[in-house]
């Protein structure tokens, strides 16, 4: 909050995307890192040596390897974004409402009924990506155990 105001921004949506950015940048850094120390570089090497170019280089080995990091850190990222409300209520403004805060003024102001239905939505979204997610696994799981 200290920071936008010396630089003068006005409270909005563009403090709450750098807040949330920079709040979750680190976690999402961590998962990739992670993700980086079990690379075979010699993937790379091969893929230059027979004629790839550095963009084809990415496009065709690393990314789709690094995939699933990046969707993990994104995940991620997202959650953490989700449930903090602190950051996001003292940098949002006016017209920078998000759903953490929405709820908080809805269960401030009294409107209970619409949050039992904003609930049912956040849990069906929820119960639907993780049967995705576990159906895109299915696969991998059972490629292993054979």
């Amino acid at each position: 909050m200290i920071f936008f105001s010396g630089l003068g921004l006005p409270f909005g949506k563009g403090t709450v995307v750098a807040a949330h950015v920079a709040f979750c940048t680190s976690y999402v850094t961590v998962v990739i890192a992670s993700s980086l120390d079990g690379f075979d570089f010699t993937l790379v090497e091969a893929s230059r040596d027979l004629g790839a170019t550095y963009f084809q280089t990415f496009r065709k080995v690393i990314f789709p390897l690094l995939r699933p990091a990046i969707c993990a850190g994104a995940l991620l990222a997202f959650t953490l974004s989700l449930d903090d409300f602190i950051v996001t209520f003292f940098v949002s403004g006016h017209g920078g409402t998000t759903l953490p805060v929405y709820i908080y003024n809805s269960l401030k102001h009294g409107k209970v009924p619409g949050l039992y239905a904003l609930s049912s939505v956040l849990l069906a979204v929820t119960f639907l990506l993780v049967t995705v997610s576990l159906f895109f696994q299915k696969d991998e799981f059972l490629e292993k155990e054979k």
